[in-house]
């Protein structure tokens, strides 16, 4: 009997570890959602940007159209000089690329936190079918123990 409290104890310590380890990545995937939010709404504007650059480009050396129409913006600042849109484009689109990057490592970072969430729920899920089971043999043997006593 001993022995059978001793193992439900330690069940019941680990399913307490594992759900504040399962509350802890929740936690993490929740700042992981809300930055991946933040990155896309960035990534967003600076497409933005870029494109009016480009199509801006394009009006200064007389071409039409671009890689992509212009999106509606309130105001796109007027270049000093065509050397400075193309250092614009340039600017915007290593900016473009670098806010693609960020957007795939917060997305990675999200994918590993719900893999882990999920990990993490199995494993309190099967430690509350042990904690049962051991619940189930605690009360067998008290029966047992006390058949034996009369």
């Amino acid at each position: 009997r001993d022995r059978l409290d001793r193992e439900l104890d330690h069940s019941v310590e680990e399913a307490v570890q594992l759900r504040s380890q399962l509350d802890d990545q929740s936690h993490e995937l929740q700042w992981t959602q809300d930055e991946l939010a933040t990155s896309i709404h960035s990534l967003d504007r600076v497409t933005t940007a870029l494109r009016n650059a480009e199509a801006e480009l394009d009006r200064e050396r007389g071409t039409p159209g671009g890689s992509a129409p212009p999106a509606p913006t309130p105001s796109v600042p007027a270049p000093a000089a065509s050397g400075s849109t193309s250092t614009s484009v340039t600017r915007l689109s290593e900016e473009l690329r670098q806010a693609r990057r960020d957007l795939a490592s917060l997305q990675a970072a999200r994918d590993v936190s719900t893999g882990r969430i999920i990990q993490l729920e199995g494993d309190v899920r099967r430690l509350r079918e042990e904690v049962s089971q051991l619940n189930q043999n605690q009360a067998t043997s008290a029966t047992e123990n006390s058949d034996l006593r009369t």
